[in-house]
């Protein structure tokens, strides 16, 4: 059974199986909750690319660009939760707990969670439950979703809380690094240098440069050479009419040999060689 409801605060779909309407990259404002159900989908947040497996949950804040790449050759199913954070707070009785409640959307933007046999089962059965709720249509249906719904809250922040620590840890050089890979996350298809980076961060760029090796392990531009080459692979799988000149300069490249040359050291192939085995079906993209 299926079972959609739309509002400004609230949007819950159940086992939705609807064709996907939307297949370009978008973002919103609400945050999201999504449970694959079925299906075979690669799904992309940012410069990341998930193959997805049933049971795998994402939760995100909406802002950064996402979006399904479906094989439209299996049934498609998926439940789909957007919420405006007001609506938590509302429906909530203490505040405060609300507001630790939504950290993980807030402090992680986005995750993809690979739920245990036991995570997943609660999870299902509190869908199950708003799904049925919802089906009463009355006062004590809506109040049981409400409450159904914040369980459902409280297990993805209890699925959350290994990456939640591991941000916490984070200290000075850490912070710094996530905020120059926010700059760069911003402005990759363009002609940038290190000093752009470190201006923008009222930062020195040695400093920069420095703390960015130690925390990743690599240089802010082969970091930024990555990223570009990254969501090369995803236009490739996205944009089939694009020549790999055009995915080249739309990606931040100046030179299409520079490009050709990254992409095969990065990849292992040319990048014509990558989207013909793309497109034969001989490739599962993912980069996590």
């Amino acid at each position: 059974m299926s079972f959609i409801h739309h509002s400004s605060m609230f949007d819950f779909q159940y086992r939705n199986t609807a064709p996907y309407e939307t297949p370009y990259f978008h973002s919103h404002a609400n945050y999201e909750i999504y449970l694959f159900h079925s299906g075979h989908v690669h799904y992309l947040i940012g410069d990341q690319i998930y193959l997805l497996q049933p049971g795998d949950l994402i939760l995100m804040h909406g802002l950064t660009l996402h979006r399904p790449n479906i094989d439209t050759r299996y049934p498609y199913i998926r439940s789909i939760i957007h919420f405006d954070p007001r609506f938590v707070e509302a429906i909530h009785a203490a505040g405060d707990a609300a507001q630790e409640l939504l950290r993980p959307f807030r402090d992680l933007k986005y995750a993809r969670l690979r739920l245990s046999e036991g995570q997943l089962e609660e999870a299902m059965q509190l869908l199950d439950r708003m799904s049925l709720m919802e089906g009463r249509g009355d006062f004590v249906g809506v109040q049981r979703q409400r409450l159904a719904f914040l369980e459902l809250l409280y297990c993805i922040y209890d699925c959350c809380q290994e990456p939640l620590a591991e941000r916490s840890a984070e200290g000075e050089p850490e912070i710094r690094v996530q905020e120059a890979i926010q700059v760069i996350e911003g402005c990759y298809q363009e002609e940038i240098t290190l000093e752009d980076i470190a201006s923008r961060l009222h930062m020195n760029k040695h400093y920069l440069s420095k703390v960015f090796k130690e925390v990743t392990g690599t240089t802010v531009f082969t970091y930024l050479y990555h990223r570009r080459i990254n969501q090369a692979k995803i236009w490739f799988l996205t944009e089939p009419d694009w020549s790999v000149t055009e995915v080249a300069m739309r990606a931040g490249f100046k030179h299409l040999s520079h490009f050709s040359r990254l992409f095969k050291q990065m990849v292992g192939c040319s990048p014509d060689q990558y989207r013909k085995q793309l497109q034969g079906g001989a490739l599962a993209l993912q980069n996590d």
